[in-house]
């Protein structure tokens, strides 16, 4: 399937979005009948820890998620030495 580039302009023509064209195994358009927006305050979410999955349609909030940390093999090691360091440091401390 082939799927055109839409374009979200605003009132004067400057271009707010673009999806760019798309080939293979991708989704038709949505047909779309309203548009809205929202502005987020600046700093009010962590976008290294979480993400706007939708904005609710009645009371106009976004729908917040957390992003899932994942570690590597390698990470898991890693945390897992640093809290046997951590505990042996602790019984150290203890001993004096």
């Amino acid at each position: 399937m082939k799927r055109c580039n839409r374009i979200i302009y605003n009132q004067d023509g400057k271009i707010i979005f673009q999806t760019g064209e798309a080939t293979g195994d991708v989704s038709e358009h949505d047909t779309i009948t309203e548009l809205h927006y929202l502005d987020i305050e600046f700093g009010s979410i962590d976008y290294s820890k979480q993400y706007i999955e939708s904005i609710n349609p009645v009371t106009k909030e976004p729908v917040v998620k957390d992003i899932e940390v994942v570690l590597t093999d390698e990470q898991k090691r890693l945390k897992t030495l640093e809290e046997e360091l951590s505990m042996l440091k602790e019984e150290n401390k203890n001993r004096d």
